[in-house]
Parts: structure tokens; C-alpha cells; sequence
């Protein structure tokens, strides 16, 4: 498993997901709000922290629940690329056509 790459997805993943987790959130609690109210309400209010809280937790909860997949997934290309015959940027041998 490419593990700086895993990594590297998720935390880059939760600096897009974070800020709009935050902004749907407290947009559930102030129903009467709009959308870019509540996002223009935090910037002023909070500052760019603000959009990012609880960013550490969610990446550590990201990480724990991807892994399994990230693994199996890997797994399983390993399976069924030898169970194929095939290798990356081989031809297929006449035995697995």
C-alpha cells in the first residue's frame, strides 16, 4: 500500500470536506440562516480556524475508516493480477487469453 499517498488523499480530502461539514452543521442547528451567511458569520466571527474545527479528529477518523478499504483494495488488485497472468505494462501470455 502506498502509504504517503493514502495519507497525503485524505488530508487533502478533509481540507475540502471540513469547512463544509462545519458550515452544514451549524446550518442545521440556525435553520433561518442562508448558506453564505453562515459561512460569511464564521470568517467574521471565528476566522479561518473557525471553518477548520475539528479538522485533526476528522482526518484521524478518515484515516482508521479508509484503511481497511485502501488494504483490500490493494489486495485485491494483487489477487486478481496474478490470478490473470497479467503484470503492469506486460503482454497477456497465451495461457491466460
Amino acid at each position: 500500500m502506498d502509504q504517503p499517498g493514502f495519507t497525503t488523499s485524505l488530508v487533502v480530502a478533509c481540507l475540502i470536506r471540513v469547512p463544509s461539514e462545519v458550515v452544514k452543521q451549524r446550518a442545521q442547528v440556525s435553520a433561518s440562516s442562508r448558506t453564505f451567511q453562515i459561512f460569511s458569520n464564521i470568517l467574521y466571527e471565528e476566522g479561518i480556524q473557525g471553518l477548520y474545527r475539528g479538522y485533526k479528529s476528522t482526518v484521524l477518523r478518515e484515516i482508521w475508516a479508509h484503511l481497511p478499504l485502501f488494504c483490500i483494495w490493494d489486495a485485491s488488485t494483487a489477487w486478481l493480477m496474478s490470478g490473470v497472468g497479467l503484470r503492469l505494462g506486460s503482454e497477456p501470455t497465451n495461457a491466460s487469453r
